[in-house]
């Protein structure tokens, strides 16, 4: 079996897109701006990408209270 290297962990996003993921535990993540946070069973992306504040679907800071799955979102204020 083969060794994942450091830019693998850094920069792999296929678990975005996947249909079945190979975890046990529902997984937060950020580092992948969306426009809308994910929430799926065993994945929770909250970057709704406040650095960028002059797109129109984003700029939004988001956080997620657990174990309620509740998302927190505030938009970007100078």
């Amino acid at each position: 079996m083969a060794l994942l290297g450091e830019d693998t962990f850094l920069w792999e996003r296929s678990h975005l897109r996947a249909s079945t993921l190979a975890w046990e535990k529902p997984v937060v993540c950020g580092h992948t701006p969306v426009e809308e946070p994910i929430d799926r069973p065993l994945l929770i992306n909250v970057d709704t990408g406040c650095v960028y504040f002059m797109h129109p679907k984003r700029g939004r800071l988001t956080a997620v209270r657990l174990p309620e799955r509740e998302f927190i979102s505030v938009p970007y204020a100078d």
